[in-house]
C-alpha cells in the first residue's frame, strides 16, 4: 500500500510538471537540422500526436489520482482502474511517439541535407531510449498495484489489518 502511494505521489508531481512544460517536444532536432523548412516539417510531425498525448496526460494525472485514493482507502477497484489505463495509455503513447518519430525518419531521409548521421542517431536513440525506460516504468510502477490488489482481495489488506501490515515493506 505504502508503495502505490508513494508512487502515485511521485507520479502525480510528474504528470504535472508534463503537463504543465508541454511542448511539440521537437527540440531534440534543432541543434541537428539548419534547414528551417525542414525544421517545420519535424514540428508538425509531432503536432499531429499533441493533442492525443496531451489528453493521455491528463487522463493518466485523473487516474493516478484515482488509484491514490483506492490505495489510501483499501479499494481494489480504484487501484485496478489504473492499471487498465496504463496499459490504454502505454499502447497510446507507443504508437504516436512510433509514428511520429518514423515520419521525422522520413523527413530526414527525403531532406536535401547531406549528413544526418547525427540527426538519424538522435531520431534512432530517443525512440527506443523512450519505448525502454516507458517499458521498465510500466513494469516497476504495475507490480506495486498488483499486489496490493491482491492483499486487498485476501484480505491481508484492509483497515484493520494495517496496523499489522505497517510493519511490512508495503
Amino acid at each position: 500500500r505504502r508503495a502505490v502511494i508513494i508512487f502515485s505521489i511521485w507520479w502525480i508531481i510528474l504528470l504535472i510538471g508534463s503537463i504543465v512544460s508541454y511542448d511539440n517536444s521537437s527540440g531534440y532536432f534543432n541543434t541537428y537540422v539548419d534547414d528551417d523548412f525542414v525544421d517545420e516539417e519535424i514540428k508538425d510531425a509531432f503536432s499531429e500526436s499533441k493533442d492525443a498525448i496531451l489528453a493521455t496526460l491528463i487522463i493518466s494525472l485523473v487516474v493516478t489520482c484515482v488509484c491514490l485514493a483506492g490505495a489510501i482507502l483499501f479499494n481494489k477497484y480504484m487501484v485496478g482502474v489504473s492499471i487498465i489505463w496504463e496499459f490504454i495509455a502505454y499502447i497510446i503513447n507507443t504508437v504516436y511517439y512510433f509514428r511520429a518519430f518514423n515520419n521525422v525518419r522520413d523527413i530526414l531521409t527525403a531532406s536535401s541535407i547531406e549528413d544526418l548521421s547525427d540527426a538519424r542517431g538522435t531520431v534512432n536513440s530517443v525512440l527506443w531510449g523512450n519505448f525502454v525506460w516507458t517499458t521498465i516504468w510500466e513494469i516497476l510502477w504495475l507490480l506495486p498495484r498488483v499486489f496490493l490488489i491482491l492483499e486487498i482481495s485476501k484480505g491481508v489488506m484492509t483497515k484493520k489489518t494495517y496496523a499489522r501490515e505497517k510493519a511490512s515493506c508495503c
